[in-house]
């Protein structure tokens, strides 16, 4: 009577699961004790591949096994697997829970042996070699610390190949590097982007915390905007996301809390104040080891009910003390947190008020606006500046041969930062300066061109230069006689250049 058991028909009555104990009668009729018996080997070869591939019901022992290939066998114990792969008992049965390695059995008599079904199994992918874990590690861009969580995790994905479990194959890290870099084309680093690999050197307890910062790019909850170059860890993330995620880390890491640092980053309230927010009862803090740590909970509300002057200043483009004014003028209500060294309080206002402020401030803007466009620019004040200097033939006022920029600015009633600041008004001066270079006769000399005119005079003089009683160039002096600063000699290498060769072609001697 046969039964189906396992997949595998098992015929209750049979004493062995060997191929030639199975069919005994025909093996020993045709193969022993013949003397043809050689003659017709081909045919003991092809029964056994029968058996093997057919037959589906017995094993091939180990002497007719021999003219097989070892992946040849349909079916092999679980011993023979493990030496034909190097893989370990642990291995196999975590294998065949999975469902990669199909087990069969057969009954024999009242013994039940366990075989492995090759026909059936998924065989292991070829691989191009090994790396040691630290060579995978360089290859990615990531510590191995990292990196070896990510593999318990299944993040970085494995493929059933000969070898031990724990081997690091060139396979497995090229496709996991492929799938890393294909979220980001290469871009640029700026102030608002960070790596990957800085961001693996942030501090935590465990390797746990960074593999999740890896995760989180491959799953979509960090978004990579680019990369620098052929590695992970040249993966770059804006830095107020990933300063969020590994904010949020640590609170999970410490019992949902954040300490004062973190809260002052969260909620916008100064470090000097977050304690006078936690004594007015904005905020609840709790002791742990002697540090004062806020719960998360606590922080999602305070920003859902409170808000700090000095954000909504920076949305307006304002700053806190007008607000703050203009909430003293309207009535609005502002609680007041004290610094710790008592040398100042910070303003917080209550989020139902927010839009009653803005709203108010924006009228405001609106009311002086009209008066704002009646003030002429600064790039029209000072062309009509130079073009006051060019209808009477002045030039620049000048210090030390240059522009004298401060002297400019007062007359034209802006500060002189605007020289630098408004790319018009810089571009303006340089325009002017450039058409009066060659007109001496309205320009002030400059330093270098006033001591090469007193140095041609000398000359023509025939007047030598005055040295030191030690034979050294008296720069103090020639400065004073030419009406030009000292310190040219030390700005300007063409200065004491020209007194060399003024010294040398007149065959001056110490005196």
């Amino acid at each position: 009577m046969a039964q189906e058991r396992c997949g595998l028909l098992t015929l209750n009555g049979i004493k062995s699961a060997g191929l030639r104990n199975q069919f005994s009668d025909f093996y020993e009729s045709m193969f022993k004790g013949r003397k043809f018996s050689k003659e017709i080997s081909f045919l003991r070869e092809e029964f056994i591949r029968f058996g093997n591939t057919k037959w589906g019901q017995s094993t091939i022992g180990f002497k007719d096994a021999k003219g097989l290939l070892a992946d040849e066998k349909r079916f092999i114990s679980k011993a023979e697997y493990a030496r034909l792969y190097r893989l370990t008992h642990p291995k196999i049965e975590k294998m065949i829970e999975d469902g990669i390695l199909v087990q069969r059995e057969l009954k024999i008599g009242a013994r039940t042996m366990r075989i492995i079904d090759t026909q059936k199994t998924q065989s292991p992918s070829e691989s191009k070699g090994l790396l040691s874990g630290r060579q995978a590690a360089s290859q990615l861009g990531l510590p191995l610390s990292v990196l070896q969580h990510l593999r318990e995790t299944k993040v970085f994905h494995t493929r059933f190949r000969r070898g031990y479990e724990s081997s690091w194959h060139i396979d497995d890290v090229e496709l996991f590097l492929e799938r890393g870099i294909s979220l980001a084309s290469i871009g640029e680093l700026d102030t608002n982007l960070t790596t990957l690999e800085a961001a693996m050197r942030f501090k935590f307890k465990d390797a746990k915390t960074k593999a999740d910062i890896v995760t989180a790019i491959f799953d979509g909850r960090l978004t990579p905007v680019g990369r620098l170059g052929s590695k992970l860890g040249s993966l770059l993330v804006d830095k107020v996301q990933l300063e969020d995620f590994a904010l949020k880390k640590r609170s999970a890491l410490n019992g949902n809390t954040y300490t004062l640092e973190q809260v002052s980053q969260l909620t916008g309230i100064y470090m000097m104040a977050v304690e006078s927010a936690v004594d007015a009862g904005l905020l609840i803090g709790n002791t742990y080891d002697g540090n004062i740590r806020v719960p998360v909970i606590s922080v999602e509300l305070f920003n859902q009910s409170y808000i700090p002057l000095s954000k909504i200043a920076e949305k307006l483009g304002s700053l806190a003390q007008h607000l703050w004014r203009t909430c003293r003028t309207n009535h609005i209500e502002i609680i007041s947190l004290q610094y710790k060294n008592g040398l100042g309080k910070q303003p917080i206002l209550s989020k139902r008020d927010e839009q009653n402020l803005i709203e108010i401030y924006n009228q405001k803007v609106n009311e002086q606006a009209p008066k704002a466009k009646e003030c002429p620019s600064y790039e029209t004040i000072f062309q009509n500046y130079l073009f006051a200097l060019d209808e009477s033939n002045e030039y620049l006022p000048c210090l030390a041969g240059a522009p004298n920029k401060a002297a400019i600015a007062e007359t034209c009633g802006f500060h002189r930062d605007v020289f630098y600041k408004n790319e018009a008004v810089k571009n303006l001066l340089e325009s002017f300066i450039a058409r009066h270079q060659d007109q001496t006769s309205t320009r002030p000399l400059t330093d270098i061109e006033g001591l090469n005119k007193f140095l041609d005079s000398l000359k023509k003089e025939q007047v030598q230069l005055l040295l030191t009683s030690s034979g050294r160039i008296n720069k103090q002096g020639i400065a004073k006689a030419a009406g030009i600063s000292r310190k040219v000699f030390d700005r300007h290498p063409d200065a004491m250049r020209l007194v060399n060769e003024f010294i040398e072609s007149t065959t001056q001697v110490k005196p």
